[in-house]
């Protein structure tokens, strides 16, 4: 018993100083059987799986949230085309227009409408427009999103210079 201890430490000493159990755990492991590489392989490829989905998943999330915030600026400014417009011209009237927005890899349509805005604490309520302006997108051939805008805008008096 003593001889075989006495080996066993300087196997141990000549292999990086590793303790004799772990020589004990390889010398009666028995060895990895089929199944569990299959088991292991099924775990790891759902996982993965599910990774590459989520990576998907968030880069459709990313072009949306980028075509909301192009849409909201795009919105922005038609509604600042059309303060520009209700100060050079005395008075808007009441309208409806379309169009299409291209930036490279995108294509916003919009649609403007403007409208008398009626309320009681209003006395002239020629005053006062709603201006509604809203962008929509397709991503895929579908319909993919929207963002929508409004605001009132005066009519003012022509300011002369």
């Amino acid at each position: 018993m003593k001889e075989g201890r006495e080996k066993r430490e300087e196997r141990r000493k000549k292999n990086f100083l590793l303790p004799s159990s772990f020589f004990h755990l390889l010398s009666s492991s028995r060895g990895i059987t089929l199944i569990e590489v299959l088991i292991a392989s099924v775990i790891m490829s759902t996982g993965l799986l599910l990774i590459i989905e989520g990576m998907g998943r968030s880069q459709t999330a990313i072009r949306t949230a980028e075509n909301m915030v192009l849409s909201s600026q795009l919105a922005e400014e038609q509604l600042a085309q059309t303060d520009i417009q209700a100060r050079q011209f005395a008075k808007i009237s009441s309208s409806s227009e379309s169009g299409t927005v291209k930036i490279p890899g995108r294509e916003f349509q919009w649609q403007k409408r403007i409208e008398p805005f009626h309320h009681k604490s209003i006395k002239d309520e020629t005053k006062l427009n709603r201006v509604s302006v809203e962008f929509t997108w397709k991503e895929g051939g579908r319909s993919d999103g929207g963002f929508a805008l409004e605001s009132l805008i005066l009519n003012r008096e022509k300011v002369s210079k």
